[in-house]
């Protein structure tokens, strides 16, 4: 064991310091620069933007589903949906999915696709209108949409 601000001398020709302690030296003032450069300053204040999967995570778990029962209800593949909330790949038709959403949900689709800040889903789960936030029989699925159907108001 090293004492400290003792260097190691093993296989380093006499007279070099060895590359790993400059190495870390190196890393660890990157670090410190890179997280002192971006981190918020106390007098801007710094939002982030939510994702497709965020809002995706979101309305799932506003409705109480697990992944694989929200997406058997949305008809898609579990694993499909599972790489949707993690932000790793995206539906072909975003617009559809979120009308397949809001049907399920009664969650906006216009929410779901950032175009909206509101309305918070009450903490009763209750909509705007006082109806449950969850359709009746959600579980089930709902029916497949083509590109022509529109959805029922």
């Amino acid at each position: 064991m090293l004492a400290h601000g003792e260097q190691h001398t093993r296989h380093v020709p006499s007279g070099q310091a060895c590359l790993g302690n400059k190495r870390i030296a190196w890393v660890a003032r990157l670090w410190h620069t890179l997280t002192m450069s971006i981190a918020p300053q106390p007098s801007s204040l710094w939002i982030p933007k939510w994702t497709l999967a965020d809002y995706l995570r979101k309305a799932r778990l506003e409705v109480g589903m697990s992944q694989r029962d929200f997406a058997a209800a949305l008809d898609a593949k579990p694993g499909t949906y599972a790489q949707w909330e993690a932000g790793n790949t995206q539906p072909r038709d975003v617009v559809a999915l979120a009308k397949r959403i809001e049907l399920l949900t009664r969650i906006p689709a216009a929410w779901i696709l950032g175009l909206m800040d509101g309305p918070q889903p009450s903490p009763d789960g209750l909509g705007n209108d006082g109806t449950p936030a969850v359709v009746a029989g959600a579980r089930g699925g709902l029916p497949r949409l083509d590109s022509n159907q529109q959805p029922s108001d």
